[in-house]
């Protein structure tokens, strides 16, 4: 029988009895049901899978043994930077869910200048907090166990002057149906940074600024895609020619 396998923000250790946050408890006991005695799989983000056995239900409140430390291996050999244009409303939740069930292992989303969404100051903890909940859902789902990083949003220019100054990556790219260059032109590599504009596209500025910090512009083909389509595919390509699938 598959096990159920929960998101639990806590230190777990092998054989230590863990009373779980009220949001875990509420899932196991209004959603999935479980009862003492059921048994079922935890994980932090710390790279393990934890199997553990349900020891107490009460109304408020839910208790665990750990019964098993298990290393979970499958995160992808490439590592994976997507800088994501934010799109309206459910789109750039679909964007965070699907690049997260791939692999990509952090996400920086930006306001472009043809870019239609305005987030205020006011309401950006509460975003960043949805969009990550949205990314440790997906590694719920997707079973990693190692949690995506998102990034608070920041204006094209910033986010791309401060990732250049890092230097983590052996490929930047930045998309746009006007490039020469397509993905099959990419050298072997490890490690990516993929730049994805809003439904807008990029402004000419933004592509010259991307291109004097070293981004390779790159193309998808003669046809345009919408913004939730294009991460997609170049991250699944990344993953099929440099990854593990």
């Amino acid at each position: 029988m598959r096990l159920r396998r929960i998101y639990c923000p806590i230190d777990l250790k092998h054989s230590q009895s863990i009373d779980l946050p009220l949001s875990a408890h509420h899932h196991i006991t209004k959603v999935l049901r479980l009862k003492p005695e059921n048994e079922l799989l935890l994980f932090n983000g710390d790279g393990y899978n934890y199997h553990a056995k349900l020891t107490k239900v009460v109304k408020n409140y839910s208790q665990v043994k750990i019964l098993k430390t298990i290393k979970n291996d499958v995160e992808s050999p490439l590592k994976i930077h997507l800088v994501q244009g934010i799109a309206r409303g459910e789109k750039m939740d679909f964007i965070i869910q699907k690049a997260v069930e791939i692999g990509v292992n952090e996400i920086t989303p930006i306001f472009c200048q043809f870019g239609n969404v305005k987030i205020p100051d006011e309401r950006r903890a509460k975003r960043i907090a949805h969009w990550q909940n949205v990314a440790n859902s997906a590694t719920e789902q997707s079973g990693r166990s190692i949690l995506t990083k998102i990034n608070p949003p920041n204006d094209f220019f910033t986010a791309i002057h401060a990732i250049s100054q890092e230097k983590n990556y052996e490929s930047q790219i930045i998309l746009t149906p006007n490039a020469i260059n397509k993905l099959n032109t990419l050298p072997q590599l490890q490690s990516i940074l993929i730049c994805i504009g809003p439904e807008g596209g990029f402004s000419d500025d933004e592509l010259n600024y991307a291109e004097e910090k070293s981004f390779q512009k790159i193309q998808l083909g003669p046809r345009v895609l919408r913004t939730e389509t294009a991460g997609i595919v170049v991250i699944t390509y990344c993953q099929t020619h440099y990854g593990d699938i």
